[in-house]
């Protein structure tokens, strides 16, 4: 197994609005919401805690102070950066955070519902895999969505990257943990430049270049922004609780 390459930076962008989820936030964070008995944060953070010599980035929305009295009472063993700025977009977003946070990040989204030592593990894979992939995805098989613009990577003979179309519950999506390369993040924020914003397009772009990237496999993880996905990962945590793996 190759060598780490030194210092790792993770950022977590909870600067989003959340809007599908006001009903139940009312006005909350969702990245504060708690599922399993902790806040969704707490949950990455204690899997981020794992990883040695780790620089953690976490953005907030301008004037949005909870996310300080959370940090300033949470002991996870990790220093953690606050930023602040008012959402534009995932791909727009990172590339202007990339000039704080450097070429190489892992970005995690702050909705991110795994099980805890599989996130653990992603994070320390995502260190050591070969350089020649540009980007690596955490996907997950299982539960299925309906939405037709999921990220659905699968990788050809040849390395690269496929984009399966439609909702096909057999097929792997992308869940909230990408691991960006130096060259794939240059590569974004040139994309970004020429007027372009969408993750989605910019995964398109990949896979019309050819370029090469890993799967992580998850075996089950949720992206929470509605009701359903809210109550469906509650009832996920207490499952994994009882296998032991919550």
């Amino acid at each position: 197994m190759p060598p780490s390459r030194g210092r790792r930076t993770v950022v977590i962008p909870a600067h989003g609005l959340g809007s599908r989820l006001r009903d139940v936030t009312l006005g909350l964070p969702k990245t504060l919401i708690e599922v399993g008995g902790e806040p969704i944060l707490a949950r990455l953070l204690r899997a981020v805690a794992t990883l040695d010599d780790v620089r953690v980035l976490v953005y907030a929305q301008p004037g949005e102070e909870r996310f300080d009295a959370f940090l300033a009472t949470a002991a996870f063993g990790i220093p953690v950066e606050l930023g602040r700025r008012s959402p534009q977009g995932y791909l727009r977003d990172l590339a202007d955070i990339s000039a704080t946070a450097g070429d190489e990040v892992t970005v995690l989204d702050s909705d991110l519902v795994v099980p805890h030592d599989e996130l653990c593990a992603y994070l320390h894979e995502a260190a050591v895999r070969p350089p020649g992939e540009w980007l690596l995805f955490g996907v997950s098989a299982t539960p299925p969505s309906a939405d037709p613009r999921s990220i659905r990577p699968t990788i050809g003979p040849d390395g690269a990257v496929r984009l399966a179309p439609g909702p096909a519950a057999e097929v792997p999506r992308s869940m909230g943990a990408y691991h960006w390369r130096p060259a794939a993040m240059a590569d974004a924020r040139r994309f970004v430049a020429r007027g372009h914003g969408s993750f989605h397009d910019y995964c398109e772009q990949l896979e019309r270049h050819g370029r090469r990237v890993g799967l992580i496999e998850f075996t089950a993880a949720l992206n929470v922004n509605t009701r359903a996905e809210l109550d469906l990962a509650e009832a996920t945590v207490r499952g994994w609780r009882v296998a032991g793996v919550g």
